[in-house]
Parts: structure tokens; C-alpha cells; sequence
């Protein structure tokens, strides 16, 4: 029973490094991203938007 204790130990010390520095990279690179996909998701609506504005001539609801 020490033994599993002990290698499960190990085995939860060799993994947190690595999780935490993954958890941190997914979390660096989705604040760097969180723009571009804010802008894109802004430039897919105004270009929507702006197409049934031209296709029906009508004037955009606000």
C-alpha cells in the first residue's frame, strides 16, 4: 500500500508541472486570440448585416 501511495505521489508531481504549464499555454493563447475571434465574429455580422441591407433595401432594424 506505501508503494502504490509513494508511485501515485510520483506520478501526480511529474504530471502537475506539465498540466499547469498546459492549462497556462490554452489560457495565453486564448487571451491572445479572444480579439482576433471578436473581431472576426464582428466582421461576419456586419458583412451579413450589410449584404441583406443591400439584397433587401431595407433599413436595418435597431
Amino acid at each position: 500500500m506505501p508503494f502504490l501511495f509513494l508511485a501515485m505521489r510520483w506520478i501526480g508531481s511529474a504530471i502537475n508541472p506539465a498540466a499547469f504549464s498546459g492549462i497556462v499555454t490554452v489560457f495565453g493563447v486564448g487571451t491572445l486570440l479572444m480579439p482576433l475571434a471578436v473581431g472576426a465574429v464582428e466582421g461576419l455580422v456586419s458583412n451579413f448585416l450589410m449584404s441583406k441591407h443591400a439584397v433587401f433595401s431595407e433599413r436595418p432594424k435597431v
